[in-house]
């Protein structure tokens, strides 16, 4: 029983990875491709949905798109400040 429930977390956690791994690709610079739009990224995921991401993350991930610009700009923000921090600390 523990391991039935251990393999169903583990495959949950899997497709969450996919779909955020996905809408990273799609939204980053990359080498190879430029970076989309938000907008050609969740209709990318969408297009993708039930193929190969799972459609009930894919909901969930769409749940939040209002807030996903606004996390990833803290995340951001949260990186350039730890960055600056230890920066400024070596060269002191």
């Amino acid at each position: 029983m523990i391991d039935s429930l251990k393999n169903k977390l583990f495959a949950l956690g899997s497709r969450i990875i996919a779909v955020a791994d996905t809408f990273d690709a799609k939204t980053s610079h990359r080498a190879f491709s430029l970076e989309k739009s938000y907008e050609f990224a969740y209709n990318e995921i969408q297009a993708s949905s039930g193929a190969q991401l799972c459609p009930e993350v894919y909901k969930s991930f769409l749940s939040l798109k209002d807030e996903i610009p606004i996390l990833l700009e803290e995340d951001n923000n949260e990186i350039i400040l730890r960055f600056t921090n230890r920066k400024i600390i070596k060269n002191h």
